[in-house]
């Protein structure tokens, strides 16, 4: 297990958010004919943002001890470089139809019909891009017309029922279900974790391999980069390291001074003051689809007197094609382990630990004589490192998570009698899935099991109590 000390310089932010603005236009028309009450409309909305956010603006430097922070050694690097300003918009379509149909005196049925288009992520100028494990770095208006392919067919039923079962108004059986669709949001896709997203992917920055120039992605023009530097900051006695700039800065010897962003497999370049460094990129699936939720729901409500009422329901829903994450350039594991060291606890490896030294999980680093070395940049272990040795982490963003809640819900309402009204609630219920929210998408420990995730979640409250009065 590698501990950070918390020595650390430099600053993330600032970010600067707006003008942002939402229009909406939206209208509906009720008829009413016989046993129905109709009911149809629309709306259209439309989402505008300016923004410039991204972390480690400044550059976020740490150390292992104050020790290190004196003499230069680098525990790692977070270091952003570019341009984040971003005009970003998407627009959304709505239609519906519904039919309230009062079957007989003790029957309604609710019948609904909505139909939803959300319009794909764009950037004023074409500043957002992908990645294609297939293809490479991608830009829209260069490689690709679209981050991804739209999602035309989100078709949306709503049925309900309401049944007086004695025609008297005091046990009344309700139930309904529908399919309800997701607004992807931007923070997920632009900014996950104010760091990676679609507008970060370096398609305009330098890209090095084995010390040559490899240009960029296909003449785009995105120049900001993510750099995660772990093992790669190098010593206070190799030039072009970071850790030697560090110890040794002065005016001709920058600490990380890049004219322009760019990536590398970390092997020095000539003319180039810092070895170029592997990026980290956030790409989303071609055929990303809208999430949705189905929704169901069976009760009873029973009126005891006529200001006292117990309701007792199930209410469920499935949530399905949720957005998930995964690293596509995952380490290869061999029985848990990186095949560069093995495991440490029996010394087997190429490089492996001395044996009953204290584990460790090999990612980024590795451990060496004491000190952080990197163990996969250029080592193999990479699944892309052949055809993309630019690149560290590629998280990737599709629908690969679900979600699942049952609940029993029980009510007891009291209407104002003498002046005194309460409600009191119990809730017994269960929530899984793989994620708690678009923004706090979790990475899996290992991206080849992605459902290793799933289980209860954060917000997950087995026994819920309320009171009011």
């Amino acid at each position: 297990f590698k501990q950070f000390a918390n020595y650390e310089l430099g600053l993330a932010w600032p970010k600067t958010v707006g003008p942002d603005s939402v229009t909406q236009f939206s209208d509906s028309v009720s008829y009413l004919h016989g046993n129905h009450a109709l009911k149809f409309g629309g709306e259209v909305i439309i989402n505008q943002s300016t923004n410039n956010v991204a972390n480690n603006t400044k550059g976020s430097f740490r150390f292992q001890t104050l020790t290190t922070f004196f003499t230069g050694n680098l525990n790692d690097a977070t270091i952003a470089t570019g341009d984040y300003l971003r005009h970003m918009q998407t627009n959304g379509i709505a239609l519906f139809v519904q039919d309230d149909w009062r079957v007989t005196p003790r029957l309604t049925v609710n019948i609904g019909l909505r139909y939803e288009l959300s319009t794909v992520l764009k950037e004023k100028n074409n500043l957002v891009g992908t990645f294609d494990p297939a293809v490479g770095l991608e830009q829209v208006g260069k490689q690709i017309p679209s981050l991804f392919n739209g999602d035309h067919n989100n078709f949306s039923p709503r049925v309900g029922f309401a049944w007086d079962i004695a025609g008297n108004g005091k046990t009344v059986i309700r139930g309904g279900g529908g399919l309800l669709y997701e607004q992807l949001t931007y923070d997920v896709m632009m900014a996950y974790s104010n760091l990676w997203g679609l507008r970060t992917i370096p398609t305009g920055a330098q890209l090095y391999a084995g010390g040559l120039s490899l240009g960029t992605a296909g003449g785009s023009i995105i120049n900001s980069a993510v750099v995660m530097t772990g093992g790669q900051v190098g010593s206070t006695s190799t030039p072009g390291t970071i850790d030697y700039n560090w110890a040794h800065n002065s005016s001709s010897t920058p600490l990380y001074n890049f004219s322009s962003s760019t990536c590398g497999d970390g092997t020095p370049v000539a003319g180039i003051a810092t070895t170029p460094q592997p990026c980290s990129i956030l790409a989303a699936d071609h055929n990303l689809r809208t999430p949705y939720v189905a929704n169901w729901s069976l009760g009873i409500q029973r009126a005891i007197t006529n200001s006292l009422s117990l309701d007792i329901a199930y209410v469920g829903n499935h949530g399905t094609k949720f957005l998930g994450m995964q690293d596509l350039n995952q380490p290869q594991l061999v029985g848990g382990f990186s095949p560069g060291w093995g495991n440490p606890a029996t010394g087997t490896g190429t490089g492996a630990a001395a044996v009953g030294s204290p584990a460790y999980v090999c990612i980024n680093d590795q451990v060496t004589g004491g000190a952080w070395g990197n163990c996969n940049v250029g080592s193999g272990t990479l699944p892309l490192a052949a055809k993309y040795p630019y690149l560290n982490n590629v998280l990737w963003l599709s629908n690969n998570n679900h979600s699942n809640y049952n609940s029993l819900q029980v009510a007891l309402t009291q209407h104002a009698t003498h002046g005194l009204s309460y409600v009191l609630g119990y809730t017994y219920s269960h929530a899984l899935g793989q994620t708690p929210d678009n923004w706090n998408v979790p990475i899996p420990t290992d991206s080849t099991h992605v459902r290793s995730l799933y289980g209860t979640t954060q917000f997950d409250m087995t026994h819920v109590f309320t009171f009011s009065t």
